[in-house]
């Protein structure tokens, strides 16, 4: 699974099988194993669909559309196919939303300037203005959540999750661990906007 970030939040985690109603509460006085953080992070993921499903509506988009708005702007203009391999969804699939999303106004296709024959995927104004009122939804949820958990507690979590993140990401299989389309203006742009609240 991608790395989070604006389009990692609306991604769609990987499931393992999960019994409905079996989180947190049946481990309640055990030791957490090894694996008992996935409860967590599936539970948090149910809870935050309807957040996101409410600011699709107001901006008109679907989660599709923030998918791809998000990553091309995170990791600048991409291909169909390249959309297609790190979404881990069909290239026939991609090529159907990316132009539901350009008759949408939210983005275009253009040639590259280095190889014509590539063509490229960018955010349009109207898409980049979806993405600056994402921003402050999540900035608006991150700050009334952050009020609920103490300092101490928001900052242990966030050191927990970014060593998370790092040790997925150096145990990823193959050529997972060697994203082709990973750039250097993307990693100095998610230091850079690693506020505690707003994500």
């Amino acid at each position: 699974m991608m790395r989070t970030g604006r389009a990692g939040v609306l991604l769609v985690p990987l499931e393992g099988p999960r019994v409905p109603g079996r989180g947190l509460r049946r481990r309640t006085g055990r030791r957490f194993g090894s694996s008992d953080f996935w409860d967590p992070f599936w539970d948090l993921g149910d809870a935050l669909k309807p957040h996101f499903a409410s600011v699709a509506r107001r901006t008109h988009v679907t989660r599709a559309h923030l998918r791809i708005l998000a990553l091309i702007d995170e990791r600048g203009p991409l291909t169909g196919a390249q959309i297609s391999r790190l979404f881990e969804v069909s290239p026939a699939a991609i090529s159907l939303h990316i132009e539901d999303a350009v008759s949408a106004g939210l983005v275009e296709r253009r040639p590259s300037r280095e190889d014509r024959r590539r063509v490229l995927v960018v955010p349009t104004a109207k898409g980049r203005a979806t993405l600056r009122e994402f921003d402050r939804f999540r900035r608006d949820l991150g700050r009334r959540f952050r009020r609920s958990v103490s300092a101490e507690d928001w900052a242990t979590m966030v050191r927990v999750l970014t060593t998370i993140s790092r040790e997925a990401r150096r145990l990823a299989p193959g050529e997972a661990s060697h994203d082709p389309v990973r750039t250097g203006r993307r990693r100095s742009r998610a230091r850079s906007s690693r506020v505690p609240g707003s994500d």
